[in-house]
């Protein structure tokens, strides 16, 4: 039988849920992990995980697991009814939303958080990253401030900055250690004193630059030279010099003369900043004076001057490539679901016999005369119906 489809001739359609399997003879449905029910419709009760609910959590009274993978949750719940019940629905939305999307109903709502920041799966709010901060985690933290909340202290020199997530000292032009607070040693230069000095006849060289500061009676850029005349002029090697300094390539997230500045920039949402002025250039997908805002809704790209065109929905503010809400496909989400398909990615419908299902929800809407939730039985007259989730009638005065 083809995928989905069982018994004889194949003409029904498998009614297992949540990615499980069905048996091509007769329909039985085979689950994934962390799922149970004739249809996998259940997520393991509280206290089991696993292959069809088969192990036991070894997390405590006090605490709930995953039921896919049996990890323990974080949030200790110290018996509390109330709390016991939400981390159980949390770890419903866990196991069911797709990647994205959160929460009741139906996991419908979109998730807003951005720079790779987690979404809760109930309640969609983000948690972000060390090095971020706000409402969807759009921003970097402020010069001076690093990690989870940026509630921590650069501690380099000179009030330098750090990197963003692990408070690792950014040093300038001409200096190095732990916390910057070290001129480069005899012999070197550069960023982190990583360049060779190559200065002669024991003339000085420049710790940001390289450049060589020549003893008296010697000249040239490295010093090589021994002055013989009183008439030589050495005005050119020092004006080769300085030109040397203001064309040096500053090292990423360096500027100035003697890229001796450091760049006000976030360290993950740009590209450092122009060598002369500092102003920051932005990745595609970021704007702001320190590129630490993401691209509002609907607009993406360098500085964000492009417009989604998506229909409707949203687009990779990195990239433009659209984003299509449930229901929506197509490069630009132009088109709607094909029949019996439905929600993000357009995955196949349950409904069964009529196979008619909303394109959003993936809710089968039965015809007269049919019930179930995948409308699988006949509505009989003779006697009391026996009633099925999702169905709909009168109530006799």
């Amino acid at each position: 039988c083809p995928v989905n489809y069982y018994g004889r001739g194949c003409v029904h359609r498998c009614l297992c849920q949540n990615g499980g399997k069905c048996d091509s003879r007769d329909g039985h449905c085979f689950c994934l992990p962390g799922f149970t029910g004739s249809r996998c419709e259940s997520v393991c009760p509280q206290g089991t995980f696993g292959h069809m609910c088969l192990q036991k959590c070894q997390c405590g009274s006090e605490n709930i697991c995953n039921p896919r993978t049996g990890e323990c949750n974080a949030l200790f719940c110290r018996g509390d009814p109330k709390c016991l019940a939400e981390q159980e629905r949390r770890f419903t939305y866990v196991t069911l939303c797709p990647e994205g999307y959160y929460g009741p109903p139906r996991c419908r709502q979109k998730c807003m958080c951005v720079n790779n920041a987690q979404c809760d799966p109930l309640s969609g709010r983000c948690l972000c990253h060390s090095g971020h901060v706000g409402r969807y985690c759009e921003k970097s933290c402020e010069r001076g401030w690093y990690g989870p909340g940026c509630i921590h202290r650069c501690e380099c020199h000179d009030e330098g900055p750090c990197d963003t997530r692990t408070g690792d000292c950014i040093c300038r032009m001409g200096m190095t250690g732990k916390l910057c607070d070290q001129e480069c040693p005899e012999g070197r230069y550069g960023q982190n004193c990583t360049e060779i000095c190559q200065c002669k006849n024991g003339a000085r060289c420049n710790k940001v630059t390289g450049c060589c500061s020549c003893p008296v009676g010697y000249y040239g850029s490295t010093c090589q030279f021994r002055k013989e005349k009183k008439n030589v002029e050495l005005r050119k090697y020092m004006t080769r010099c300085l030109f040397l300094a203001w064309k040096l390539e500053c090292r990423p997230f360096t500027y100035g003369f003697y890229c001796s500045e450091t760049c006000n920039c976030s360290t993950e949402t740009s590209d450092g900043c122009d060598s002369k002025t500092g102003k920051c250039r932005c990745k595609s997908g970021f704007y702001g004076d320190r590129c630490e805002k993401s691209c509002p809704s609907g607009q993406w790209g360098e500085e964000c001057i492009n417009q989604c065109d998506c229909n409707g929905s949203s687009c990779d503010s990195q990239t433009g490539t659209c984003i299509c809400s449930p229901g929506r496909t197509g490069l630009q989400c132009e088109q709607e679901c094909p029949t019996n398909t439905f929600g993000v990615g357009c995955k196949p419908c349950l409904c069964q016999s009529f196979e008619l299902c909303d394109v959003v929800t993936g809710e089968c809407q039965c015809p007269t005369g049919w019930k179930g939730d995948a409308c699988q039985f006949p509505a009989t007259a003779n006697g009391p119906d026996i009633p099925e989730r999702g169905d709909m009638y009168k109530k006799d005065s």
